[in-house]
Order: structure tokens, then C-alpha cells, then sequence
């Protein structure tokens, strides 16, 4: 019956798109560089502590 296999393909269709989109985004879709706003804060916090 064509409904059945309509329903089928619509729900194979859903799964693969919570699936392989993530997925694929991930390796796809690289992320933006920013740089550093406060370099200077970032170097304190960084430090270790017998050099404060």
C-alpha cells in the first residue's frame, strides 16, 4: 500500500534528520575565531600560583 510505505519513508526521513544533520553540522560547519578581548586578564588567571 502507498500510505504505508508514504508514512515509512516520512518517518525514516525525520529520524535521519535528528541524526545525520547534528552530524554532519559537526564536521561541516567550522566555528568562528575570536580574538582574545582581554589578554591580560586571561595571562593572570593562567598563572600559576609559586609565581604570583
Amino acid at each position: 500500500d502507498m500510505g504505508i510505505l508514504l508514512t515509512f519513508m516520512f518517518v525514516w526521513n525525520m529520524v535521519g534528520a535528528l541524526l545525520v544533520l547534528p552530524a554532519l553540522a559537526r564536521f561541516l560547519v567550522k566555528p568562528e575565531v575570536r580574538p582574545a578581548e582581554n589578554l591580560e586578564a586571561v595571562k593572570t588567571q593562567c598563572t600559576p600560583i609559586a609565581v604570583r
